[in-house]
């Protein structure tokens, strides 16, 4: 995204007034859950929600606040984020249809830069602890397969897996997504349900 997030925010609100939708503060929360792949291509996704009839979009800025920086092995980031708190560091978007929940999820690159930072220390930490992987991997497997096994489900797509990852402050690197899901669908198949 070449516009700071902010001039972002400012042009998606017009947009979605100019189309003539219904913008509501807030977030949507619904178990199931689609997160859209092109955070660049907004207006498509904006348009695909038109096309379904969708009038109301639910919009949502995250401002930092210290809490977003609890893991800080480094002990760096809140001292390089200080300046920072208050300001919004994403952006989501969303609509809902039939029981689903459609996002996207607009972030400003120097938040995207300290959680690239913070997955780095993450990997770190994992390397020098490799009990802390195991206990973090059992701990979100573990949640997964019960929402699983709840919603009756046969098996997670890794579109789930990072959905639910992401709400992890920070968000585990793409290598720990990978075995999680990786070990749901092989929990869910022992027990019977794929």
């Amino acid at each position: 995204m070449s516009a700071s997030l902010k001039e972002l925010i400012e042009e998606v609100k017009e947009y979605l007034r100019n189309e003539g939708f219904t913008v509501y503060s807030g977030a949507l929360d619904c178990d199931a859950q689609s997160l859209w792949e092109k955070p660049t291509d907004w207006k498509g996704f904006l348009a695909i929600a038109k096309s379904q009839g969708i009038s109301l979009i639910i919009l949502e800025e995250e401002t930092l606040t210290p809490a977003d920086v609890e893991f800080d092995p480094l002990g760096n980031v809140e001292e390089l984020l200080e300046e920072r708190f208050g300001q919004i560091r994403a952006l989501n978007l969303a609509w809902g249809k039939e029981g689903i929940a459609y996002r996207l999820r607009l972030e400003a690159q120097w938040w995207r830069n300290i959680q690239a930072q913070q997955n780095q220390a993450f990997l770190h930490v994992l390397e020098k602890q490799p009990e802390m992987t195991e206990k973090a991997i059992d701990s979100y497997v573990s949640d997964i397969v019960q929402w699983a096994s709840d919603e009756s489900m046969r098996k997670v797509t890794q579109a789930q897996v990072k959905l639910y990852l992401a709400r992890k402050e920070p968000p585990p690197p793409y290598e720990v997504l990978r075995e999680v899901w990786r070990r749901v669908n092989q929990e869910l198949r022992a027990r019977g349900n794929g």
